[in-house]
């Protein structure tokens, strides 16, 4: 196992969480369940913890793959990688939003409906921020994905 190896299999739980996260608060918003906005707040936090573990082992990734797949253009691994950290940021103001929402209703019998609505906004910002950065990744080894890549079909060879 390499340190590529560790950031893809780390990096889906960031991306996943924050639909599940995004949807799982919408919904308790929408319900109106002190309960269910609490843990949809706490999905929050826990998202933004994975989203920091995913950017620090990006680096070591890249050092690794730099290596093992020679030929990746620049401004792929770039763009990636700034997008990333950007990715990174919401996730982590969405989690300081979450913190604040849980620690205010700590006493109170229900979060504050505008830190719920903060929270909510800075969900669907880091939702787009950590899908667009997926797709980034994925360009790295996914030539098909990339603009203007194209795919090469496997050759059919031997036996006929």
């Amino acid at each position: 196992m390499n340190w590529a190896h560790i950031h893809i299999m780390i990096n889906h739980t960031p991306i996943i969480g924050a639909v599940f996260g995004f949807a799982f608060l919408a919904y308790a918003v929408w319900r109106k369940s002190a309960e269910l906005e609490k843990v949809g707040l706490g999905i929050l936090v826990i998202i933004a913890v994975t989203a920091i573990a995913t950017f620090l082992t990006g680096d070591p990734a890249g050092e690794f793959l730099a290596k093992a797949v020679p030929g990746v253009p620049e401004s792929v691994w770039d763009r990636h990688c700034t997008l990333a950290a950007v990715a990174m940021g919401a996730s982590i103001a969405t989690g300081v939003c979450a913190l604040v929402g849980l620690a205010v209703s700590w006493r109170a019998k229900a979060p504050h409906r505008g830190l719920l609505w903060a929270c909510l906004f800075l969900a669907g910002v880091a939702l787009v921020l950590m899908a667009w950065t997926g797709h980034r990744g994925a360009q790295i080894r996914h030539t098909e994905v990339r603009p203007g890549g194209q795919v090469v079909s496997p050759s059919v060879s031997g036996g006929e």
